[in-house]
């Protein structure tokens, strides 16, 4: 879940809500002009009044993306970042100590 919060897409989001309401657009054009499907044009008014809805709470929730959820994934990447750039530094140091610490039989093995 925390995952999914994380890589959340706003304009993804966004981009599937208005190709939904063009098929709802299509199909209700499609209701209107067909006598027999004149029938469901109450079924998609009720679902075009719940994508209306869907889409206010889309457009807090990219608030919410922007002011919360994107600092958080630029914090994580500077973390990352971080412990990579460490782990680069203890592991010279570890080869440098190594070196250092064996000095005497690497210089042997390099004179034979």
């Amino acid at each position: 879940m925390i995952k999914d919060l994380l890589t959340f897409d706003p304009e993804l989001l966004t981009q599937n809500i208005e190709k939904a309401q063009k098929d709802l657009n299509h199909a209700k054009n499609q209701a209107l002009s067909n006598e027999i499907l004149k029938p469901i044009l109450k079924p998609i008014e009720q679902i075009e009044n719940q994508f209306k809805s869907v889409a206010a709470v889309s457009k807090i929730y990219d608030d919410v993306y922007k002011n919360i959820i994107k600092p958080i994934q630029k914090e994580g990447e500077a973390g990352v970042k971080q412990t990579v750039k460490w782990a680069i530094i203890s592991i010279a140091s570890t080869f440098l100590s190594l070196l250092i610490g064996n000095w005497k039989d690497i210089y042997e093995l390099i004179l034979k």
